[in-house]
């Protein structure tokens, strides 16, 4: 389990904590919104991913034709960088940990 994983979702958590019960149910339901937070985590990766891609094209047509509406357009592409990545890495470190933690040898996740 990760650090933000264990401090929200661990048996002491803040979610515990906070009235979140370690039930069959409850953690049926965790598995639900484990799954829909991953499965949102792919979109805006994608979209950071193409952010990036036209942020770099942009700057280089900045870098070699300065203007206003260039350099506009590379700090918007960096704003909207900035938040979807943010948003993603969200998605991520604080979805429910999985109920069985299947890596076996610690040095490897391909097991």
């Amino acid at each position: 389990m990760m650090l933000t994983q264990g401090l929200l979702w661990g048996k002491k958590g803040l979610l515990r904590i906070s009235g979140a019960p370690l039930t069959e149910a409850a953690c049926t339901r965790e598995l639900k919104a484990r799954r829909t937070m991953l499965v949102l985590h792919q979109a805006p990766g994608y979209a950071t991913l193409g952010g990036m891609v036209a942020q770099g094209i942009v700057g280089q047509r900045l870098y070699n034709n300065y203007s206003r509406e260039l350099r506009n357009a590379h700090e918007g592409l960096a704003t909207g960088i900035t938040v979807t990545y943010f948003f993603t890495a969200a998605l991520s470190l604080l979805a429910p940990p999985p109920m069985i933690n299947r890596k076996k040898d610690h040095n490897s996740t391909t097991r």
